[in-house]
């Protein structure tokens, strides 16, 4: 039986933030059509394959199996 996972919730500003002291960049997205105060972000790294993408306000706190996949996806924190 495995343990039940435990969620700290975290912002969208502080999982960008996460992302940024790791080495990946901030693009320019494409221009979506998005509610007034929705923005996109996507991110790519130099050295890791892939681009992650990030839809909310800085301040929205992000979904525990967004951030889950997030984090898994840019390889931070977890086992290779």
């Amino acid at each position: 039986m495995s343990a039940p996972s435990v969620h700290i919730p975290m912002l969208v500003q502080d999982l960008i933030n996460m992302l940024l002291e790791d080495g990946w960049e901030h693009m320019e997205a494409d221009e979506r059509r998005l509610d007034e105060d929705e923005h996109l972000w996507v991110f790519r790294h130099g050295k890791k394959p892939g681009r992650i993408t990030i839809l909310g306000k800085k301040r929205d706190i992000v979904p525990p199996d967004v951030l889950e996949r997030t984090l898994r996806q840019a390889r931070i924190g977890v086992p290779a």
